[in-house]
């Protein structure tokens, strides 16, 4: 079969592209760039070229950065050029310099497909690279997704080469008598792509030839069978999983009698930011005890009377004023403050009447702090705020999300929940002042 005709094959099959579409190409000069670009212009797709200087490896990439324009000139295409100092930014947002350059590099292609109204920007990986990809994610310890390969198409981003190899790219493009350049650093063992691409695929082709084949068959029932356990799992969650004022819940019984209690437990708790490594020291503690507080980069966690809750990070609030109005809060709060217009008192726990006259000095909101003490309303004495919201049965979740009005004198208002007694409304008061929390 052409080299084309693959590549024509794959797109109808996946309904990638209307005939004669716009599409815009990353090019970096390689050959499997220059492939791409050829084999969708040769198909008669209207092709633009997007390529990027990340200024990472001197005179080498000015020699890139040349040998695109003029085979874009030669050939007619329209080129689009960034020019990014990667490492600055890498350095700014304390990320590898390669995670950087993918960050920049997708976002500037996003910005050129609505400028450029196109709906999708080629990428050229190929089979090969398929396979490194599997591998790496292997031996990342992935879940079952992960080892489904590249996908064809992940949202404005096509892949036309996924049915290709390697070597068919470079018989394509001897026939074409077209010529493209060699980045040194594929060949620096340095990097685990580059390892395993010169050092371990090679020893494992030895000991079945067709190793991309046989793989691209394997992930394409990987694929598969995630499909089932992902339909498996939208029953499950639609069962057992429940929304939460800051998050979600679920069961941890029916979790642990579901028929793959670690997988699930990986599809809740990834979209939170926990790791497979995360998940597997959590997954050992359970069922658990309530209090058990787990935490990652972006999401919380915690074990509370029988069910596993999470969370994204609730940012927590420094003593922030309040005057009338409105003011936002984390986790899409928002708390309004106004003037009573008559003296009235509320039952509904989301609004707060106070005495205005027992105001002492500023009034601010700001997050718990240790050792915060009120006198609830209605009831004698005083109490540690965090022994009142254990004796509401609140999560951890909930007391790290938890707010308080202060004055001058301390609490007046745990937020949502009850005021303090000093503030309260009386026979005596002739003016109020009214603060509601409001949820998004």
């Amino acid at each position: 079969m052409k080299f084309t005709d693959n590549i024509h094959q794959l797109i109808v099959r996946h309904h990638l592209l209307h005939d004669g579409e716009r599409i815009l190409v990353a090019l970096s000069g390689g050959a499997d760039s220059v492939a791409l670009l050829l084999a969708l212009r040769d198909l008669g797709y209207r092709v633009e070229a997007a390529h990027c200087h990340f200024h990472l490896r001197d005179e080498e990439a000015d020699r890139d950065a040349s040998f695109v324009e003029q085979l874009c000139k030669r050939l007619d295409v329209p080129l689009h050029r960034a020019d990014f100092n990667t490492k600055a930014v890498a350095k700014a947002q304390k990320v590898s310099t390669e995670m950087a350059a993918r960050d920049l590099r997708y976002t500037w292609f996003r910005k050129l497909l609505r400028e450029r109204n196109i709906r999708f920007v080629a990428v050229a990986h190929h089979q090969e690279d398929n396979t490194e990809t599997f591998f790496l994610n292997l031996l990342r310890g992935a879940g079952l997704q992960g080892l489904t390969g590249m996908s064809v198409r992940t949202m404005d981003v096509i892949r036309p080469l996924l049915g290709v190899t390697r070597q068919e790219i470079e018989i394509y493009l001897k026939e074409k008598g077209e010529a493209f350049v060699v980045d040194s650093t594929n060949a620096d063992t340095y990097y685990k792509r580059n390892k395993l691409r010169q050092e371990i695929l090679p020893l494992l082709r030895q000991i079945n030839p067709s190793l991309d084949r046989t793989l691209a068959e394997t992930m394409q029932r990987m694929t598969e069978a995630d499909n089932i356990v992902r339909e498996q799992f939208e029953k499950f969650r639609k069962e057992n999983v429940r929304e939460e004022q800051f998050g979600i819940s679920v069961g941890v019984a029916p979790l642990l009698e579901s028929p793959a209690p670690q997988t699930y437990l990986f599809l809740l708790m990834k979209e939170n930011g926990f790791s497979s490594s995360h998940i597997s020291d959590i997954f050992s503690t359970l069922p658990g005890e309530s209090g058990v507080f787990f935490t990652s980069a972006t999401g919380w966690g915690t074990l509370h009377r029988g069910r596993l809750m999470l969370s994204p990070i609730i940012e927590a609030v420094p003593p922030t004023p309040l005057c009338e109005g409105k003011i936002a809060l984390p986790a899409g709060r928002t708390l309004s403050i106004e003037k009573c217009a008559t003296v009235e008192i509320s039952r509904v726990p989301e609004i707060a009447t106070l005495d205005a006259d027992k105001i002492q000095g500023e009034l601010f909101v700001r997050s718990l702090e240790p050792g915060d003490r009120f006198h609830p309303y209605g009831m004698n004495g005083s109490k540690l705020v965090s022994d009142y919201l254990t004796d509401r049965h609140y999560s951890r979740i909930h007391k790290r999300a938890a707010l308080i009005v202060c004055d001058a004198t301390g609490p007046l208002w745990l937020v949502g929940e009850r005021i303090d007694r000093r503030a309260a409304i009386s026979k005596t008061t002739s003016r109020c002042l009214k603060l509601v929390l409001l949820h998004k």
